[in-house]
């Protein structure tokens, strides 16, 4: 009876013990958030205006804080570039040490001044992703982010 009682308890233990946190808690996570676009208008016609933030951030589980190398952003449709003549601007500056525990954000200004030819069309076809990569220091491939799907302010 008490073997059954002991392993009961041990089992309860690891149970218990097993899964705890995330692969977050102990690794860099980066996402876009608070993506947002507007087609506008100016002298010239139309505009594209946005901003989308990259966070990263390294679980306080990390051996240590992480170097990202290279951050990546462009808009897509369908896992397709869009209007890759976008100009994705961020006053951050890679390469960026990441401590542990810790988090940094870049926030990224999106813009064409003069939307020509079928890029308003383009534009406005349907939701559009922020979307890019975020490379560590020794890591053997880069992290895919992408933003949730936008629909594009001003597009009728």
């Amino acid at each position: 009876m008490k073997r059954a009682a002991r392993a009961w308890a041990i089992a309860a233990v690891f149970a218990g013990s097993a899964g705890c946190g995330t692969k977050e808690d102990a690794t860099l996570a980066a996402f876009i958030r608070e993506a947002a676009l507007t087609k506008g208008t100016n002298a010239f016609g139309s505009k594209l205006e946005g901003t989308a933030k990259v966070e990263l951030t390294v679980g306080a589980y990390a051996p240590n804080g992480i170097k990202v190398t290279s951050v990546t952003v462009q808009l897509q449709r369908d896992g397709k570039q869009i209007l890759p003549r976008a100009t994705l601007e961020t006053t951050g500056t890679v390469p960026i040490d990441v401590p542990k525990g810790g988090n940094v954000s870049l926030l990224y200004t999106i813009k064409i001044d003069q939307l020509k030819d079928d890029e308003p069309t383009v534009l406005c076809a349907g939701p559009v992703t922020v979307s890019g990569s975020v490379t560590q220091e020794g890591a053997t491939a880069p992290q895919q982010i992408a933003s949730a799907p936008i629909t594009v302010a001003g597009c009728p």
